[in-house]
């Protein structure tokens, strides 16, 4: 906004100094409930930005969102900013490191994601008070499976939701265990024992509360969701000592194996031209999707009922040997990557001073 900004041949403004930063008050984002208090030690001192990951130039709606977004946080945080999670991400400004889930949208602030250190970037307490109290849920829960018919575009936004609970899900247990660990500030007049309950009772309310409103039933789980939400139900009755939840997880991997072997049945009557002609996510349902099912089910389950599922399978005319050369494929492969790791793992560390100086 300079005067100077068109001070170059061609007359368009121009940004001299492409990184730059915001200076952020720990204190004013604080008290306007953008970072809870037990997050101070985590409030970055700045938001900085490159503003060449944009490309080589900006447009004047990127260069007014940056503006709108300095002034808020210049002001302190009076009016919170927010990017819908449903664009791509090049319409985040570089900002993607400081935003947080809090529900279907993104809020910036001065925190940093460390997924690295099990930081999943959702604002949980916000994003619960929103889900469980402020949502208002479309009627799918009431709906009978001929009684209502969902496009393509209203099954992705029904995907969109079920991806958003399911991180909040995960961030909220995996609070539970970081705390379990004593790698998390807890909350000013609460137990470790309390705060350990109460984030996983609550992760468990949101993955019931996605079953219930968003039911597979009427909606079904699209390519690996299925899978990740028995992995979450899963992982979360073996922390709770919750037999119930194991067993959600089981009968969601039962309902997914048998649903996508039907899918393999039709895969499996191709001949090899028609068969190439079809998707990669149709091939990855064929030669890996099923067999990471069945090894979860497998891992999780009994023998006895694991092979009650196979019999499922091959009485519903899916071809038990082809399956089974993909499954030996799939070993095959984890065990050369846990061999290459485990290889990597014993190399010797080298000094990068004496590697420089030979």
């Amino acid at each position: 906004y300079s005067a100077d900004a068109k001070n170059n041949p061609y007359g368009i403004n121009e940004i001299h100094y492409p990184k730059i930063y915001m200076n952020v008050d720990a204190d004013q984002a604080i008290k306007a409930g953008v970072v809870r208090e037990e997050d101070r030690d985590k409030i970055q001192q700045s938001i900085n930005l490159d503003l060449q990951r944009m490309g080589s130039g900006m447009t004047s709606s990127q260069m007014m969102s940056l503006d709108i977004i300095a002034n808020s946080i210049a002001q302190g945080w009076n009016r919170p900013c927010y990017f819908a999670m449903t664009v791509p991400d090049s319409y985040y400004l570089g900002l993607d490191p400081y935003l947080r889930l809090t529900g279907l949208a993104y809020q910036v602030t001065p925190l940093v994601t460390d997924k690295a250190n099990g930081d999943f970037g959702v604002s949980t307490d916000v994003m619960y008070d929103n889900v469980v109290n402020k949502f208002l849920w479309g009627g799918l829960d009431t709906a009978t499976p001929s009684s209502i018919y969902l496009d393509e575009t209203v099954c992705r936004m029904v995907t969109t939701m079920r991806s958003a609970l399911l991180d909040l899900a995960s961030a909220l247990s995996n609070e539970g265990t970081r705390a379990r660990e004593g790698k998390i500030t807890i909350p000013a007049g609460m137990t470790s024992e309390a705060y350990i309950a109460d984030r996983y009772k609550k992760a468990q309310t949101i993955l019931d509360l996605m079953m219930e409103k968003l039911p597979t039933s009427i909606t079904p789980f699209t390519v690996q969701m299925g899978e990740q939400v028995a992995s979450v139900y899963y992982n979360l009755g073996k922390l709770t000592n919750n037999n119930a939840l194991v067993e959600k997880s089981n009968k969601i991997l039962e309902e997914e194996i048998l649903r996508y072997g039907n899918y393999i049945r039709f895969y499996q009557s191709l001949d090899a031209d028609q068969y190439s002609r079809l998707t990669n996510v149709d091939k990855f349902i064929d030669q890996q999707y099923l067999i990471y099912l069945l090894h979860d089910y497998y891992q999780q389950t009994d023998e006895q009922r694991y092979k009650v599922v196979m019999g499922k399978l091959s009485t519903n005319g899916v071809n038990i040997e082809r399956l089974q050369a993909y499954q030996k494929a799939y070993d095959q492969a984890m065990l050369q990557q846990q061999q290459a790791e485990a290889a990597q793992a014993e190399e010797p560390s080298i000094n990068l001073e004496e590697a420089l100086g030979n």
